[in-house]
């Protein structure tokens, strides 16, 4: 068993280095790059994008459609009951914009249903533009990392910049295997001193080998527990 352990934690590794060389150190990277900066620059412009593209868009349809609504389930809407009967989305637009329903009703000159349709609604689309937005902006930074990451990746194809591509991806893939390997080594640990585990006769006359030893050497629980 120590030694199919020994094959196993050996096999993670070169494999990890064999695919970093394969695949070179910006497809390695291209993927978690794209995901992260997509989300990063998404968040960062997506306010931008539902003040001037989206909101433009949807805020008429949206107004017409929660004004036909109100008028045919909410007409009855009174500073007594409207916390009750207010719909959720419009209840949850006026907390995010820090907006007192019930004061709102109260304070309201004419009809309460006119005065929720006018202080609401837009709060109820400018929270619907920014998720749009930031959808939108996600899929469309998405695709032009794709299309940019794409570019490099053949500019880095061959000769010295293709060298330097495949040795800094067999570093990266060494170092994520090495990583793999460490989990995998530690989570065997763990599995082994399961009381149901270290009862077997296998189990207990078990003693690792030198990557075994070694990853379980500087496993978290070893490294918490030598303080």
């Amino acid at each position: 068993m120590q030694i199919v352990i020994e094959i196993i934690l050996c096999a993670i590794i070169v494999a990890g280095a064999f695919l970093g060389v394969k695949k070179g150190f910006i497809t390695i990277m291209a993927k978690p790059v794209k995901v992260i900066a997509s989300i990063v620059l998404a968040f960062i412009i997506c306010e931008g994008v539902a003040t001037n593209v989206v909101v433009p868009l949807i805020e008429a349809p949206i107004t017409n459609y929660i004004t036909d609504f109100l008028y045919a389930n909410c007409s009855g809407l009174t500073a007594e009951n409207i916390e009750k009967e207010l719909p959720t989305i419009l209840k949850i637009s006026a907390s995010a914009f820090n907006i007192d329903v019930k004061e709102l009703a109260i304070d309201s000159e004419g009809s309460v249903l006119n005065s929720v349709i006018s202080e609401l609604t837009m709060p109820v689309i400018e929270i619907m533009a920014v998720a749009i937005a930031f959808v939108i902006s996600y899929v469309v930074l998405r695709i032009l990392l794709w299309v940019a990451f794409g570019l490099i990746n053949l500019f880095f194809k061959g000769g010295l910049f293709g060298l330097l591509n495949k040795s800094l991806g067999f570093v990266l893939g060494t170092v994520l295997s090495f990583a793999a390997a460490w989990a995998v080594a530690v989570l065997m640990e763990f599995i082994f001193h399961i009381p149901a585990v270290s009862a077997s006769e296998v189990i207990a006359d078990f003693e690792g080998g030198f990557f075994y030893t070694f990853f379980n050497t500087y496993s978290p629980i070893e490294l918490l527990l030598s303080f």
